[in-house]
């Protein structure tokens, strides 16, 4: 049987979803290089603008997962099956990137178990967490999606948390209920919820997403290169521009949604990467710790842009190919599995 040509928005949006997965890694390679260089009170444009543009790209994740649950959702499908679907295709894949970090990367004051629940194994696992958090509530959370009212409270309520987030953290009671409620990615899923059937008349915020993301850019840029001149903290500096990254994020989208895209080898390389991304996102921050330690091994000084840029060129192609290791090991074990069963 052949399987349905994907239509122009499935293409767009894996195109969207592979360059996001792309976007996280070059977020990540620049991370500790912007760091060193913002504590003595300066940064360097080559360094910042491809951080800040790449801040879309975990909210933009957290959106099209809501879109891809209200996509795939199936009204005969009972709730139990519904979780079971969804969380197979997710939970074996942390837990195993989870062991491999604790492993690594071992923190006296945690134990396996809350590293799981709460992703701490590594700085970016906490995404997937929240995300099955979202899915066990997506009921109630696509029924709000239903209501103007329903999706406006959400966003305003995550973008809230931008303020509220600290205050809450700076307690254990509050840490707690911040990770059992991932209220800073609530309106974020939501709105995917609402995206998946509304975006066919979403023709006019489509034709001024470019200017508004454009104009969100160059703010957040202009606030964080002020504010590191300032504080000589990278962390202070983008927590006061945090508030525009949803506007940029939805807008980002919203403009992505609206392309024509052809089948040239790029859009192919990027549904590539889409098909890849979850994998590339697991593992990407091991394959970039690799990547600066071969560097500092070869090379005697290094700078930072060095040390971003190596990381990018290395550490693409490398996740790609561990994802795609990753994926061929999964299938022969299937088939392994099979064949002792039969």
């Amino acid at each position: 049987m052949t399987a349905a040509a994907p239509s122009q928005r499935a293409v767009e949006l894996d195109v969207l979803r592979g360059a996001s997965a792309l976007a996280v890694i070059v977020l990540h390679a620049g991370s500790h290089p912007l760091t060193d260089q913002a504590a003595s009170g300066h940064a360097s444009w080559a360094l910042l603008v491809p951080n800040v543009m790449a801040r879309f790209a975990v909210p933009v994740f957290m959106i099209l997962s809501g879109m891809g649950l209200a996509l795939s959702a199936r009204s005969d499908e009972s709730y139990p099956r519904f979780l079971w679907r969804r969380m197979s295709s997710i939970v074996p894949g942390y837990v195993a990137w989870t062991l491999i970090y604790a492993w690594l990367f071992p923190r006296h004051d945690a134990t396996l178990l809350s590293d799981l629940i709460t992703g701490d194994a590594c700085k970016h696992l906490y995404f997937v967490p929240a995300v099955l958090r979202l899915y066990v509530l997506y009921p109630l959370l696509s029924y709000l999606a239903r209501f103007p009212w329903g999706v406006a409270g959400c966003c305003l309520l995550s973008w809230s948390m931008t303020w509220l987030s600290p205050l809450l953290t700076s307690t254990s009671f509050g840490a707690f209920v911040d990770d059992l409620l991932p209220l800073r990615w609530l309106g974020f899923f939501v709105l995917g919820i609402w995206f998946a059937h509304a975006r066919s008349s979403l023709t006019r915020a489509q034709a001024v997403a470019p200017v508004v993301a454009t104009g969100a850019l160059a703010c957040m840029l202009a606030i964080v290169q002020r504010v590191i001149a300032e504080a000589a903290d990278i962390e202070v500096a983008l927590d006061d521009a945090e508030p525009l990254v949803f506007v940029y994020s939805v807008s980002v989208l919203l403009w992505s949604t609206s392309l024509r895209l052809g089948d040239g080898a790029f859009v192919r390389f990027l549904s590539f990467v889409s098909n890849h991304s979850y994998t590339v996102y697991l593992s990407h921050i091991l394959l970039l710790r690799v990547c600066v330690l071969g560097l500092q091994a070869l090379a005697s000084e290094s700078t930072h842009v060095m040390i971003f840029s190596i990381s990018v060129v290395l550490g693409i192609p490398l996740a790609l190919a561990t994802a795609v290791l990753s994926e061929r090991a999964r299938r022969g074990y299937k088939v392994l599995l099979q064949s002792v069963a039969e």
